[in-house]
């Protein structure tokens, strides 16, 4: 007969504490298909946004093998993107994929399809998940650029994540898509509009159907600071002036008197839940 192994209360306590202690894993899926200043700038923000506490991974949209899956992280960022929302939408429908980072973004996009824990997606990743999830992308007529205003709804000012920033705050923007729907369909337990921008949905919450929790939106948290407002315009300065004018340039570089820089706060309270296991699947 095989002898049963007996514990003492100190193994077992240990064995307890090093399962309560279990370090998580955020995966960093960066969509940008090239590299630069604003990229660099806005991967680094978003990295120091995470504790020390968690482990974290750059995980590149081109790069994943066939048989690669993003089960072994307990929550994803979805990164902003030079890349289209709304023409992969339209490559989707058509199932044809022009180019090759396209063609990249739909293995990946299947991939996550699979994915069934908290995602918080930002700029082009809050597009992606909304399609993801059901959702459709639109275009706007110009490109919004700038530090702009955006309000809470009413489900915004309650929410976990959202709720700790002002009624009215401020991001940083440089976009030509946006959500245009929120997903309704069987997947999806519910979804709600949490900020708006000039009546655009500019975030929003997804609770899915096993109840992990995930959220979008527009503008850039992590590069929504006093040093970061306006970088993305700035870095990019002759090809926008070239775009708009000069006149206009000077308005969108020039920071609201009113601005808050407290956007950052999203993605740490969003970390803070998913510790808490606030934001996890029921088993």
């Amino acid at each position: 007969m095989e002898r049963v192994k007996s514990y003492t209360i100190i193994e077992l306590s240990s064995s307890i504490i090093s399962v309560s202690k279990k370090i998580m894993k955020i995966g960093i899926i960066d969509f940008n298909p090239d590299t630069s200043p604003v990229v660099s700038a806005s991967l680094n923000s978003i990295a120091e946004l995470i504790p020390g506490s968690m482990k974290y991974s750059f995980l590149n949209f081109r790069e994943f093998k066939n048989n690669f899956s993003f089960d072994e992280f307990d929550s994803l960022i979805l990164t902003g993107s030079s890349l289209s929302a709304f023409s992969f939408q339209e490559m989707l429908g058509k199932n044809i994929f022009e180019y090759e980072n396209y063609f990249h973004l739909h293995k990946t996009f299947k991939k996550l399809l699979d994915y069934k824990k908290p995602v918080f997606g930002i700029c082009f990743g809050a597009q992606i998940l909304a399609l993801l999830k059901g959702g459709e992308i639109g275009r706007l007529d110009q490109t919004e650029f700038g530090y702009l205003e955006h309000s809470l709804t009413e489900d915004g000012k309650t929410d976990p994540v959202f709720g700790c920033l002002s009624e009215i705050f401020f991001g940083a923007h440089s976009h030509d898509d946006h959500v245009h729907q929120l997903p309704q369909s069987p997947e999806v337990k519910s979804s709600s509009i949490i900020a708006t921008h000039n009546d655009f949905i500019h975030a929003y919450k997804i609770v899915c159907e096993n109840d992990a929790v995930c959220y979008g939106v527009q503008p850039h948290p992590e590069m929504s600071t006093p040093d970061k407002a306006t970088f993305m315009i700035t870095e990019s300065e002759n090809e926008i002036k070239n775009k708009i004018g000069e006149d206009e340039y000077k308005r969108i570089v020039t920071v609201p008197e009113n601005a808050t820089f407290e956007l950052p706060e999203v993605i740490s309270k969003f970390i803070n839940l998913l510790t808490q296991n606030d934001l996890q699947q029921n088993d």
